[in-house]
C-alpha cells in the first residue's frame, strides 16, 4: 500500500500531467528554436538556371535575383547553372539582373554539367563561375 500524496494518482493522471509539462516545454522553447533556425544573418539565396532559356525562365531568374537584392537578410546569391542556353534577349535580360545583383552583393555561379551560350552570357557578371572538370561546355557564347 503505497503512503504519501501520490497515492491516490492513477496512471491516466501521471500520463495527463507529463503531457501538459511537455506542451508548456515546448511552448517555452519554440521562439528560442524558431529564431536560430530563421536567423537573418549570412543568408546565401540559390537561383537555379535549369534548361532552355525562354521568357518564363528569364522572368522568374529577373524576380529571384530583384527578391535577394531587396532582402536584408540575404547576403549573397549562388546561381546553378545547368542550360545550354535559349532566346538571346531572354538571356540578355538575365544578364543584366545578374549584374545588378552582382552590383549590391557577392554572385557566384556554379556549373555542373552545362552552361553554354545564353546561359554563360546571363552568368558573366557573376562575381566568380566554377565550373566542375566534368562539365560537357561551359562558355561558347554565340550572341552578338
Amino acid at each position: 500500500m503505497p503512503i504519501g500524496p501520490l497515492s491516490n494518482v492513477s496512471e491516466r493522471q501521471v500520463i495527463a500531467v507529463v503531457a501538459i509539462l511537455a506542451v508548456a516545454a515546448g511552448a517555452l522553447l519554440a521562439p528560442q528554436v524558431y529564431s536560430t533556425v530563421t536567423d537573418a544573418d549570412g543568408s546565401v539565396a540559390v537561383v537555379e538556371i535549369d534548361g532552355t532559356i525562354t521568357t518564363p525562365m528569364a522572368q522568374d531568374v529577373e524576380e529571384q535575383l530583384r527578391d535577394a537584392r531587396t532582402n536584408d537578410s540575404i547576403d549573397a546569391v549562388v546561381l546553378e547553372v545547368e542550360s545550354g542556353g535559349g532566346l538571346p534577349a531572354q538571356s540578355e535580360r538575365m544578364y543584366a539582373a545578374v549584374d545588378r545583383t552582382a552590383a549590391e552583393m557577392p554572385v557566384i555561379a556554379a556549373v555542373d554539367t552545362l552552361g553554354a551560350s545564353g546561359a554563360y552570357l546571363a552568368i558573366a557578371p557573376a562575381d566568380e563561375i566554377y565550373v566542375a572538370p566534368s562539365a560537357q561546355a561551359v562558355g561558347s557564347v554565340g550572341v552578338a
